[in-house]
């Protein structure tokens, strides 16, 4: 029977687990650059909308939705950091539909 210390020092062993992390660290970085990016464009975004609506040329519903795609990418790009420390919330359970006994 093959003992656990055996198994962890295989090279294949040590092999598979090097790429695994290297690429997960890879894949990691990639979401990172991605959730950068789409926060520079989300704040111009929402910049450009408080603009025209100064002047006139855009509503206040356009400013409050620029503002909460700020907010969202805002979070999806600050969320990495804190989803170990269990302050970063993912996604929100929206309450079940249930009907009322008659």
């Amino acid at each position: 029977m093959t003992k656990f210390t055996d198994l962890a020092l295989d090279p294949r062993v040590i092999q598979a687990v090097t790429e695994s992390g290297y690429l997960e660290l890879t894949l990691r970085a990639s979401a990172l650059r991605a959730a950068e990016v789409a926060l520079k464009v989300a704040r111009v975004n929402y910049e450009a909308a408080e603009e025209a609506r100064r002047l006139g040329a855009a509503s206040l519903s356009e400013v409050i939705n620029a503002q909460l795609a700020l907010v969202t990418a805002n979070s999806k790009f600050l969320c990495p950091y804190f989803s170990q420390s269990g302050l970063c919330v993912t996604s929100r359970r929206r309450p079940s539909a249930r009907s009322s006994p008659d």
